[in-house]
């Protein structure tokens, strides 16, 4: 890795940026119809029968208790969030049910972008790669396919989380609303404060974090694959300009580990951008040494 380092490559090392704007903003979409959706329900159809002036068959909720009312609306909301969020189905790799989701598209790609990444570094670095190898090539060895797999259920567990606590404090502020006598603008806009600073903000974190994720993935097992003995990583920096890295990362800068010890130290933090370099093959007495002393 040359010491001048581009300010392009400060600024995002992994070079994923695009794609991760691209999985935020398919993610903010998604959220933003859902709001659409609860305010239609909430406030155009009266769904909760808070108004006189709505025809009874667009009341979806109206039930004689409050209680009611809100279990109602709380089943209605989560049929929204599976079908337009989560949209999630059951398939098969290798034999094995996994969830699937719209979402492992950016997943796949992410993991994609790290396996050519690592070819790219390894090359670089003098490791005999040929000129045969590809991405493509790559996806179907076993290793790489159950890696992407777990990646796969990794995020489509924690983007149901996400959408289970956001549902959770919905519920907390809906039954308050309903038993101060809010009207139903304001509940529609006490929910949607809830969809925005639970749902959308933890899920576009979640989209770039899990970008950066599965690119380290696909590096780390593509390096291992070809037998790399050790990397370094280098850290992001926050700008591009005053070079600075945060407190997680700096300590990482520059160090070396093994691809085993590596594995799971990136991302280091929410919205972390570090990567891994494969250090050069000529030099491998020393390249072990170095290894054994840092984890002394």
């Amino acid at each position: 890795m040359p010491n001048e380092i581009s300010s392009a490559f400060r600024a995002d090392p992994t070079r994923t940026l695009m794609l991760r704007r691209k999985y935020s903003a398919a993610l903010y979409k998604r959220f933003r119809k859902l709001k659409g959706d609860i305010r239609t329900s909430l406030v155009t159809n009266d769904a909760f029968g808070l108004r006189v002036n709505i025809p009874l068959s667009a009341r979806q909720f109206v039930f004689q208790r409050d209680p009611e009312k809100v279990e109602s609306f709380l089943i209605w909301l989560q049929k929204q969030v599976d079908d337009g969020i989560l949209e999630a189905y059951f398939g098969n790799q290798l034999g094995s049910p996994i969830e699937n989701s719209w979402a492992n598209i950016y997943i796949r790609q992410a993991y994609e972008k790290g396996i050519n990444r690592a070819q790219v570094e390894m090359k670089t670095a003098g490791y005999l790669i040929p000129e045969t190898a590809s991405v493509a090539t790559a996806m179907q060895v076993p290793f790489h396919i159950d890696r992407v797999g777990l990646l796969y259920t990794r995020n489509f567990t924690s983007l149901k989380g996400i959408t289970d606590e956001m549902s959770k404090q919905i519920s907390i502020v809906l039954a308050e609303g309903m038993a101060t006598g809010k009207g139903p603008v304001e509940i529609a806009n006490i929910i949607n404060d809830r969809v925005d600073k639970i749902g959308i903000t933890r899920a576009r974190a979640l989209a770039r974090t899990e970008t950066v994720r599965s690119h380290h993935m696909g590096m780390v097992q593509e390096m291992r694959n070809w037998g790399v003995v050790g990397v370094k990583v280098l850290a992001e920096w926050v700008t591009a300009g005053d070079g600075r890295v945060c407190s997680l990362c700096k300590p990482l800068n520059g160090k070396v580990f093994t691809l085993d010890k590596v594995e799971f130290l990136i991302p280091r933090h929410v919205n972390c951008r570090c990567i891994i370099i494969p250090l050069d093959v000529t030099d491998n007495e020393k390249l072990k040494r170095k290894i054994e002393k840092q984890a002394a």
